[in-house]
């Protein structure tokens, strides 16, 4: 029987930790601009990253944001996001850290907030498909979880090298979406699936959450190994 404990503990949001009155029509990093605070959240978790434009755009003007960082698994990734008008947009990906960034030479003016906001995923968390998992959650404060899960085996062939880009199927375990509050019960999750996230809504200051895996399984897993062989493939 293999055990697990996964902790998750949000920083509070802070739309404005990563760079602060950022000018933009530029190019920037966290290494060599000074107005680039931090390269993440600091609790190690994978956050969409909210950018704030202070002011208006000129009438028609579209400008794009593109940001360079890591996802969950500390993959290298980039995502592109059209600036607001003095409001907060929202990255699609999530970002473990975020080391650059840049606007082009003169697609927009003013200065620009970055920062991340109550929405993350955690790491790839590897399971073994041959076996039923059960999972426990205990909650502290505030917070909506979700769970994502995945068919297709990144251990073979293909690896995992966005998380953001993988056929993740949401909703497929009723009673690990939208979790608000401790498990009543054991949550018995049906063989078959290869890995799972988690992927969290929303939260308030200070909530967290604990979630424990039991499962019969010769494991440990990772994305570089397996608990069998399987002819024609491995």
């Amino acid at each position: 029987m293999t055990t697990r404990r996964f902790d998750f503990d949000p920083a509070d949001v802070d739309t404005d930790g990563i760079a602060d009155a950022l000018p933009t029509g530029t190019d920037w990093s966290f290494a060599a601009t000074a107005l680039w605070l931090l390269d993440a959240a600091g609790d190690g978790l994978a956050h969409r990253i909210g950018v704030t434009t202070v002011g208006n755009e000129p009438a028609g003007n579209s400008p794009s944001l593109t940001l360079t960082g890591t996802d969950a698994d500390g993959n290298a990734i980039t995502d592109v996001l059209v600036l607001p008008n003095g409001t907060l947009v929202e990255s699609v990906k999530y970002f473990k850290t975020v080391t650059s960034g840049s606007t082009g030479s003169d697609e927009t003016v003013g200065t620009m907030d970055i920062g991340w906001v109550d929405e993350f995923v955690s790491e790839t968390i590897f399971i073994d498909e041959q076996f039923q998992s059960n999972w426990q959650i205990a909650v502290t404060g505030t917070l909506s979880i979700d769970s994502d899960w995945l068919l297709k085996d990144i251990r073979v062939g293909t690896q995992l090298l966005d998380q953001n880009a993988e056929p993740w199927i949401d909703g497929a375990v009723t009673d690990l979406d939208a979790e608000t509050a401790d498990s009543s019960a054991a949550i018995a999750v049906p063989e078959g699936y290869v890995a799972m996230r988690f992927r969290m809504n929303t939260y308030s200051s200070g909530a967290e959450f604990q979630a424990y895996l039991s499962q019969r399984s010769p494991g440990p897993f990772s994305e570089f190994t397996r608990s069998r062989v399987i002819p024609g493939v491995d």
